[in-house]
């Protein structure tokens, strides 16, 4: 069957019958572009098109083949000790960040990119669950910061300094 997934209970919830998620809307193109370019234009492999064949833009669990395991807010992700699931929506409906506080680390995937030294992804679903996300961010004890897009960087006060980046 394959190795299990962890993914945010929204997420999950969308993959089982629940509501879809949201995508960016339209106006969000030019920023999605802009970034696609910082990252030299990367393009989907043969097999990136099957798997979106074969699944859609609104996968259902079964079609991904793996067992996929809900993370809920506040929760240890498992198999790794200290490690915080935080549910982060704004960027996307079911994104999610990862918090070590001991360690100082936060894995942010696509709610924060290292392009241009730091900063806010500008594509969001959710203007007003993004602001909440980046003020829950902000309170945090982080040190290092691992983006979903562009290298990891470290410096004190790294997520106070992330800019927000025109839409």
């Amino acid at each position: 069957m394959g190795c299990p997934v962890a993914v945010s209970r929204p997420a999950w919830e969308a993959f089982n019958g629940g509501a879809r998620l949201r995508v960016p809307p339209r106006d969000a193109i030019w920023p999605f572009l802009k970034g696609w370019a910082m990252q030299g234009l990367p393009l989907f492999t043969p097999a990136d098109w099957r798997l979106l064949r074969r699944t859609g833009i609104h996968p259902r669990g079964e079609t991904l083949g793996v067992p996929i395991l809900p993370l809920d807010e506040g929760a240890e992700a498992p198999g790794l000790a200290g490690w915080r699931v935080l549910l982060t929506p704004g960027h996307a409906d079911d994104a999610m960040c990862l918090h070590h506080a001991d360690a100082g680390f936060l894995v942010t995937g696509d709610t924060v990119r290292n392009y241009l030294g730091g900063e806010w992804n500008p594509i969001r679903t959710d203007r007003d669950a993004y602001l909440r996300t980046q003020a829950a961010l902000r309170a945090l004890p982080v040190r290092t910061v691992f983006p979903g897009h562009g290298p990891v960087f470290e410096r004190q006060g790294i997520i106070e300094s992330l800019r927000d980046v025109p839409d």
